[in-house]
């Protein structure tokens, strides 16, 4: 899926997040850490988002 991925920090901590353009910027919202959420379920969250922000939420 287009935007969705996994950020790693330098503490070692791993977040999935979506990333999308929105009135022209970039934007990257945090969807849950890696471990609490499977990736399929922070998949189905992203596309939720997604599915918001095309509405223009």
């Amino acid at each position: 899926m287009s935007g969705f991925g996994i950020r790693v920090f330098p503490s070692g901590r791993k977040t999935y997040l979506v990333q999308y353009r929105a009135q022209g910027r970039t934007r990257r919202r945090a969807i849950g850490q890696l471990g609490v959420l499977t990736a399929d379920e922070a998949r189905k969250e992203a596309r939720k988002l997604l599915g918001e922000v095309a509405k223009g939420g």
